[in-house]
């Protein structure tokens, strides 16, 4: 409530709260459930504050994919909560086709992270088998195409804001932040 009437009293349209961890320790309709049952409550203080409260699509929690995440969504006010569309996340864990999950969440597409990642082999099991793990990656470095990416919002008609979340750590922060504006805005001028 303090973080929504905060936000509500400086003029920010939303706040990103939390949802659910999902670890295979506990049935996942049980940690759902118990998800939707918080985001209710969010849900009526959202509507007195007018603030939305979005969650974030993310690996290891109850909405790793746009579906998952429209299923969790739907059972709201879109004007009360949305969901943040997250693409480098997706490499990890829900990839979905870009375009058929922003039209999935349709109403609920409240925010875009811009950022990218990747897979990569960092050891070898006794018995021969590579190990991979999930990694930051720049922007032009990792798995997920960034056009493809930006023509499917434009054909989603998603027109908000959008927030460059770069992890990789193959640049500095004061490098980094010009090129990536520099091969999204490269990205803007090519669109179809």
């Amino acid at each position: 409530r303090n973080c929504l009437e905060a936000a509500a009293e400086i003029g920010a349209r939303f706040v990103r709260i939390g949802i659910p961890g999902y670890d295979g320790s506990r049935n996942y309709n049980d940690v759902f459930n118990e998800g939707l049952e918080e985001y209710a409550r969010i849900e009526e203080i959202a509507k007195e504050t007018k603030v939305k409260a979005v969650f974030e699509i993310h690996m290891g929690n109850i909405c790793p994919s746009a579906s998952a995440a429209y299923r969790f969504a739907s059972n709201f006010d879109p004007e009360c909560v949305g969901a943040i569309f997250d693409p480098g996340n997706m490499i990890c864990e829900g990839y979905e086709n870009w375009q058929m999950g922003l039209e999935v969440l349709g109403p609920y597409l409240a925010h875009i992270h811009v950022k990218n990642g990747k897979w990569e082999v960092f050891d070898v099991s006794p018995d021969g088998r590579a190990l991979w793990r999930y990694a930051s990656a720049t922007m032009r470095g990792g798995r997920a195409d960034w056009k493809v990416i930006m023509n499917a919002i434009r054909k989603a008609g998603y027109d908000g804001w959008m927030s460059l979340e770069d992890f990789s750590s193959v640049e500095k922060t004061e490098e980094k932040l010009p090129n990536d504006l520099a091969f999204l805005k490269d990205l803007e001028k090519s669109a179809e």
